[in-house]
């Protein structure tokens, strides 16, 4: 797939109900933080929207880190049967503006008791397709030799 119908693919992932989203950052430290269920969102211009809701978490410290230095996070999106990973580079935090109370209003809306703490927006450097059925047939077309022997001698289903 070209870089914009994975982006394309990526967007309707986050639309999707059946929809999960992680992301993982890298603290100064160099220790790995991951987040489930992570909200995305893709923008008009292509970048990667993550809704951070504690002022105070992990990810949120990282992110700045991350901000700062121009280090790379890492995210993955999965529907059930369509998988994608990326990673990219953190540009802005919104923590004010229309961004940023377009999400804050989205956030109250479904729960009022939740706190948007910033809005922050990916540049997505790299996305890539990590299907599993799409990997196995890449797999067996470029390197049949890494099938198990027990694959090559049964017949398949």
């Amino acid at each position: 797939m070209t870089k914009e119908a994975l982006k394309d693919a990526l967007s309707q992932i986050l639309q999707s109900a059946d929809a999960v989203a992680a992301l993982t950052t890298i603290a100064a430290d160099g220790v790995p933080t991951t987040v489930i269920d992570a909200e995305f969102s893709v923008t008009e211009k292509g970048t990667l929207l993550y809704r951070e809701f504690f002022e105070g978490s992990r990810s949120n410290r990282d992110l700045l880190h991350s901000l700062w230095f121009n280090r790379v996070v890492s995210f993955a999106v999965s529907d059930g049967d369509t998988r994608l990973h990326g990673y990219g580079v953190p540009t802005h935090s919104h923590v004010a503006g229309p961004l940023f109370q377009e999400h804050y209003r989205a956030t109250n809306e479904r729960d009022n008791s939740a706190d948007l703490a910033a809005v922050w927006e990916i540049r997505i450097d790299d996305l890539e397709d990590v299907s599993p059925q799409l990997l196995r047939n890449k797999q067996d077309t470029q390197r049949p030799f890494f099938r198990h022997l027990d694959r090559l001698i049964t017949p398949e289903a």
